[in-house]
């Protein structure tokens, strides 16, 4: 696991995000990029601890519910979407009512700035989107019905064995059978 310290706050990759850490970073944005006509809404965050709790860091918005994307790209200036559902919008203050309104759902923030995948303080606060989740949990999943599998296969290889070498044969014959079964699936 990667760590590292910034500003006095002890920061480990891959762990769960404190409001800390997302009001750090969320600060450390303000200060490095012009942020235009969000800047209010970032600082209005920054404030609202039950705000910074519901936010969420994800590379990709695919799969979410609702959220914000924000770049900073040179020359362009901030270009700022919200969307929620199929609603997408550029208007901060939709955005804000929505987050205002709905305190305890979380939002998911996608920002996008030059080297960002090499700036420990924005690795530090991403998380799986809800798809990533999904997708870890059906690999998880799928990992663990292989293991089961093996277990259970090497426990009735070990029961016809048994079952033979104790002369066993309708044991055998039961234990085989189920065996044979197993290894089909």
């Amino acid at each position: 696991m990667l760590r590292f310290s910034y500003k006095g706050v002890k920061y480990n990759l891959n762990s769960s995000v404190s409001t800390q850490e997302k009001k750090i970073f969320l600060e450390w944005l303000l200060s490095k990029f012009e942020a235009e006509h969000c800047t209010w809404l970032l600082e209005e965050i920054i404030q609202d601890e039950r705000k910074l709790e519901s936010i969420r860091f994800v590379d990709s918005l695919e799969g979410c519910s609702k959220g914000i994307f924000i770049t900073f790209e040179q020359g362009i200036g901030v270009r700022f979407l919200f969307f929620k559902g199929r609603i997408k919008t550029r208007d901060v203050y939709t955005a804000f009512h929505e987050l205002h309104l709905h305190r305890d759902e979380a939002y998911f923030i996608a920002v996008d700035f030059p080297d960002k995948t090499s700036n420990l303080l924005y690795q530090s606060v991403m998380e799986a989107n809800e798809k990533e989740k999904e997708n870890m949990a059906q690999i998880a999943d799928n990992i663990l019905e292989k293991l089961l599998m093996e277990k259970r296969i090497q426990d009735l290889e070990d029961k016809v064995n048994e079952s033979l070498d104790r002369g066993d044969m309708d044991a055998f014959h039961t234990y085989a059978k189920q065996l044979k079964n197993w290894k089909k699936v």
